[in-house]
């Protein structure tokens, strides 16, 4: 059962399909999967997401501000600026 990663920037919006995600928030890093329990979170500033999708890794930097993630219902929102 796959992740649906979604980027939410003003005026932009990205969606994949993706195996995990690696996040970084103020109070460290941690890993979400399929099946990840609900929860919201803040993002570290200049921290670097990673995730892989298909066998390959890519990465999405955060701006300095930081940004929000909600994951829910096999979804990861990344609400970044």
């Amino acid at each position: 059962m796959p992740l649906t990663l979604v980027i939410l920037r003003p005026f932009i919006q990205d969606k994949k399909e993706i195996d995990w995600v690696s996040l970084e928030c103020p109070g460290g890093s941690f890993l979400v999967g399929p099946g990840h329990r609900p929860l919201v979170n803040m993002l570290a500033g200049e921290s670097t997401i990673t995730y892989a999708a298909g066998g390959r890794e890519e990465t999405i930097e955060v701006p300095e501000e930081g940004g929000l993630v909600h994951v829910v219902d096999n979804q990861v929102i990344l609400f970044l600026n």
